[in-house]
C-alpha cells in the first residue's frame, strides 16, 4: 500500500472522528418521551463535554434503566453511547454499536446509511478491515452508487486482502467519476493500481498508469506509462518517436537512448533536432565519459548538417508543390518542425494530408500535432492526435501526445513552480 493510499484511509477516518466527536444537541433530547431521560442525557453530555467519560456512561446507563422507555429514547441513547466511545477512541466497540443501530427500527433510511457509514470508518480505524468492509457493502446495498461508501468499501478490502473486491469497488467509483466528467481522486487511482499490482493483472496496471498520467500528471507516471508502451514491439520509426517523446518530458536518461535518438534524426533528414539531442546529453553529464569525445564528433556532425542553405529547403518546397502526392510536403514539414519554423510545418503537413499518397500518414498526423503543440495551438494538435487510426501503430503514441496536450494547456504544480521542462 502506497503512502499516498494509507494517507487517504486515515484522512478520512479522522475527518470522521472529528464530526463525531460533538455530542448529540438539546433537540434530540427533548424529543424522547420521557423527562428521567432527557435529564439523564443532557447530564451525560455536560459529562462528556469535561471529558468525564466513566460518568456520562454512568448517566446514560441510568437513562436506560427509566422504565417503559420508547423505542425512539432506547435508540437515542444508544446513538449517544456511540459517541461516547468514538471520543474515548474505542473504534471497535463504537463500530458495533452503530452497525447495530443501523438495524434499528427507529433509524430513517438516511440514519441507518449514516450509521452503516460511520461503522465501517470506524472500523477500520479499529483495524478491522472485514467489518468494515461488511458494514459498507451492507450500505451500497440502498445506496450503490454513494462514492463515500465506495471507496470506504475499496480501501477496506484492500486492507483486508480482497484485492479483487477493491479493485471492483474502486474501479466503479473511478469509471463513475470519469462519466460525469469528473477527476477521479489521485489516492482512489493509486488504490487501484496497488490492488491489480496484487493481483498481478498487467493489461490493468497499465491501464491505471495511463490513468494517473491523464488526470494527474507527474514525472513517475510518464515514467512508467512511457517505459511500458516503448517496450512493445514497434517499427524502428514508431520506436523513434517514443525516444522523442521521453526526450520531451525529460525522461530520456540512458546514453544509447540519446544516441539512437540523434541518429535517428540525422537519418530522417532533421540534424537540428540531432544537434539539440546532442547538446542535452552533454550539458546534462548523460554522455560523459569515455565515450563523450564520440559524442562531440556526432555533434560536429550534426552541426555541419544544419549548414543547408535556404535555397536548398527552398528548393525542396517547390519540388512539393509541383508534386501530386503529399510526400514531399509531409517531409518539408517535418524540416520546417525540426528548424521550429512552426507555422510553415503546418501549413506543409496539412497540405501533404490532404494530397494524399503518403508512405505513412499517421506519422505526418503526429508531426501536425506537435506542430500545433509547440506553436501554442493545443486544441488544434488534440484534434490532430485524434485523427490517427485506432488500428494503427501510431495511436498508443497518438493518445500519449494528447495528454502531453493536456499537461501543456493546463501546466502542472511542478512546471509552475519552475521545474525545467525539456522541449523536442
Amino acid at each position: 500500500m502506497t503512502g499516498a493510499t494509507r494517507t487517504s484511509v486515515q484522512t478520512t477516518i479522522a475527518a470522521f472522528i472529528l464530526c463525531c466527536a460533538a455530542t448529540p444537541g438539546t433537540a434530540a433530547e427533548q424529543a424522547v418521551n420521557s423527562k428521567d431521560i432527557a435529564k439523564y442525557l443532557t447530564e451525560a453530555k455536560e459529562l462528556a463535554a469535561g471529558k468525564r467519560w466513566a460518568a456520562a456512561w454512568a448517566a446514560l446507563e441510568k437513562a436506560e434503566r427509566v422504565p417503559d422507555a420508547s423505542p425512539y429514547s432506547k435508540y437515542k441513547i444508544d446513538e449517544f453511547k456511540g459517541s461516547v466511545l468514538t471520543q474515548q477512541h474505542k473504534y471497535a466497540e463504537a463500530g458495533a454499536l452503530f452497525e447495530q443501530l443501523a438495524k434499528s427500527e427507529a433509524a430513517s433510511a438516511e440514519e441507518r446509511s449514516d450509521h452503516l457509514e460511520k461503522a465501517s470508518q470506524l472500523y477500520m480505524s479499529a483495524k478491522q478491515y472485514e467489518k468494515a468492509a461488511r458494514a459498507a457493502e451492507t450500505a451500497l446495498e440502498k445506496q450503490p452508487k454513494d462514492p463515500v461508501l465506495l471507496q470506504l468499501a475499496g480501501q477496506s478490502k484492500y486492507l483486508a486482502g480482497d484485492f479483487r473486491g477493491a479493485a471492483a469497488r474502486i474501479g466503479q467509483l473511478v469509471a463513475a467519476t470519469e462519466r460525469k466528467g469528473g477527476q477521479p481522486p489521485e489516492a482512489s487511482l493509486q488504490l487501484l493500481l496497488n490492488s491489480y499490482y496484487q493481483l498481478k493483472d498487467r493489461q490493468q496496471i497499465a491501464q491505471t498508469w495511463e490513468m494517473l498520467l491523464r488526470h494527474h500528471p507527474k514525472p513517475e507516471y510518464w515514467r512508467n506509462v512511457l517505459d511500458i508502451k516503448s517496450r512493445q514491439p514497434h517499427s524502428k520509426r514508431v520506436d523513434f518517436y517514443y525516444l522523442a517523446l521521453k526526450f520531451d518530458v525529460g525522461m530520456l536518461d540512458d546514453a544509447a537512448d540519446y544516441e539512437d535518438l540523434a541518429l535517428g534524426a540525422t537519418d530522417l533528414g532533421l540534424p537540428e533536432d540531432a544537434v539539440r539531442v546532442l547538446e542535452t546529453g552533454l550539458r546534462q553529464g548523460v554522455l560523459a565519459g569515455e565515450h563523450e569525445p564520440r559524442f562531440r564528433r556526432m555533434l560536429a556532425y550534426a552541426q555541419a548538417k544544419t549548414a543547408r542553405s535556404p535555397a536548398d529547403v527552398k528548393d525542396l518546397a517547390q519540388q512539393a508543390q509541383r508534386a501530386s502526392s503529399g510526400q514531399l510536403d509531409a517531409d518539408i514539414g517535418r524540416i520546417y518542425l525540426g528548424q521550429r519554423m512552426y507555422d510553415q510545418a503546418i501549413a506543409a503537413l496539412r497540405k501533404g494530408l490532404q494530397k494524399g499518397s503518403l508512405e505513412h500518414s499517421d506519422q505526418a498526423r503526429i508531426d501536425l500535432g506537435v506542430a500545433y503543440l509547440k506553436s501554442g495551438e493545443t486544441q488544434q494538435a488534440r484534434a490532430a492526435f485524434a485523427d490517427v487510426k485506432s488500428d494503427s501503430e501510431w495511436h498508443d503514441l497518438a493518445e500519449l501526445w494528447s495528454l502531453r496536450a493536456n499537461e501543456v494547456a493546463q501546466p502542472t504544480e511542478q512546471q509552475l513552480q519552475g521545474a525545467p521542462v525539456i522541449k523536442w
